[in-house]
């Protein structure tokens, strides 16, 4: 059953910024970007690298670590090194709490 957890305050990610969270094992990039809130995976599916502090461009994130590029609405990778995409969840913001919803 899958259930939504609260992460933290909405006001402490300004659009166009990321913020790491450890949630039940999982460690998860949550996204401000003009276009809504989004969640993914941190870590990238070719070495691991850290995609919450990747580059942030044109609703994109870019791996640090070797520049796979990954759709932050949908996890889709865009651009190898890797051609796995990454886990996505689904976001609200609740009473200016960021929830996120984790299976």
């Amino acid at each position: 059953m899958d259930k939504w957890l609260t992460l933290g305050k909405a006001s402490e990610i300004s659009i166009g910024q990321s913020k790491l969270f450890e949630i039940e094992g999982r460690i998860v990039s949550v996204f401000h970007l003009k276009e809504g809130w989004f969640a993914l995976d941190d870590r990238c599916p070719h070495r691991g690298g850290p995609l919450g502090e990747g580059r942030i461009q044109d609703g994109c994130v870019i791996c640090p670590w070797h520049h796979a590029q990954f759709e932050i609405a949908s996890g889709h990778c865009l651009q190898p090194r890797t051609l796995s995409s990454v886990k996505s969840y689904p976001v609200r913001v609740s009473q200016e709490n960021i929830e996120v919803e984790l299976p």
